[in-house]
């Protein structure tokens, strides 16, 4: 190998040198040296020179603005003072009101009750009006006979009363030949108790007669006939009188109320007649008015005894 070989070889091996640091002029050390700060506009600089107690009373006191500014929109002392006695004063305002609506309702229920016991003597007053007039249907009124001539007869002949006073007598609407008008006709109080004395005689025959109330008490009459039957049907010994609002079980009176049904007294008269038939009458009684809700109540053919 040649002596320009070797020293070729070692001038490769020996470590080159390394950079020197440029030194800074004067100028350059006096501007700031560029990254975050350097790029910090002017009031963010301000705020970087500021001191860690200097920034940390500037945190202070922006909290303290903030939360004053928060406590200033809530309620005072005085205020939740207020707040307490308006709520008071609105409890104390329901309890009044609660009290009034309790007073309104009972005296609502005394309405009810007065209505009903004003609707019943309006009915008894006018029912009083009628006792001595009687409805006949099925009777035949001939050509050339006048309907007072027609009971007359009827009252004479088939249930031979003698001297019957009759104080008038007419048609109620028109008839047809299947089924003749009504007559009502009013009569002297004897009359009537003979009539209803004698009114077995008319069984078997196609007239049915009985005594002129008003809609509401034939319809009452009629419900509590049906519930008669049905009693009857259960406890064949019974003895259970009819008469308009009224029904006599072995001497415990009923009464039908439009609004409330079977009455005894102001108790429910279904449950007191339950436990005397010893069953549960609620379907019987419910039926019995129903039988009759929307319709024109008749009476039965010939009863025994006044309606």
């Amino acid at each position: 190998m040649s002596a320009k070989g070797d020293i070729s070889d070692q001038a490769n091996n020996t470590p080159r040198a390394t950079a020197k640091r440029k030194l800074n002029s004067p100028e350059e050390i006096k501007e700031p040296k560029k990254g975050f700060f350097g790029t910090m506009s002017g009031q963010d600089r301000s705020v970087a020179s500021l001191t860690c107690g200097e920034l940390m009373n500037m945190i202070e006191r922006t909290m303290e603005k903030k939360l004053d500014e928060r406590m200033g929109a809530l309620a005072t002392k005085e205020d939740v003072e207020v707040i307490k006695a308006s709520i008071g004063l609105n409890a104390e305002m329901n309890e009044r009101l609660k009290k009034e609506l309790e007073e309104v309702k009972d005296d609502l229920q005394k309405l009810k009750t007065s209505y009903h016991e004003l609707k019943a003597g309006m009915e008894y007053t006018q029912n009083e009006l009628k006792k001595n007039s009687l409805v006949f249907r099925g009777v035949v009124v001939t050509e050339g006979c006048s309907p007072m001539e027609a009971i007359h007869d009827l009252c004479s002949r088939a249930l031979g009363i003698q001297n019957v006073q009759i104080i008038r007598c007419f048609t109620l609407g028109k008839g047809t030949t299947e089924r003749k008008a009504p007559i009502l006709a009013e009569f002297d109080h004897k009359t009537i108790s003979e009539i209803f004395s004698n009114i077995k005689k008319l069984k078997g025959t196609s007239v049915v007669v009985h005594r002129d109330v008003t809609p509401a008490t034939r319809k009452a009459t009629a419900i509590l006939l049906n519930i008669r039957k049905n009693c009857i049907e259960l406890k064949p010994n019974s003895k259970i009188m009819v008469k308009g609002y009224m029904m006599d079980v072995d001497g415990i009176k009923f009464r039908w109320c439009t609004a409330r049904g079977l009455m005894h007294g102001e108790e429910n008269g279904t449950v007191v007649l339950s436990t005397m038939m010893q069953q549960d009458m609620e379907e019987i009684v419910k039926k019995a008015g129903e039988f009759t809700s929307g319709k024109t109540a008749h009476l039965p053919r010939n009863p025994s005894g006044p309606i």
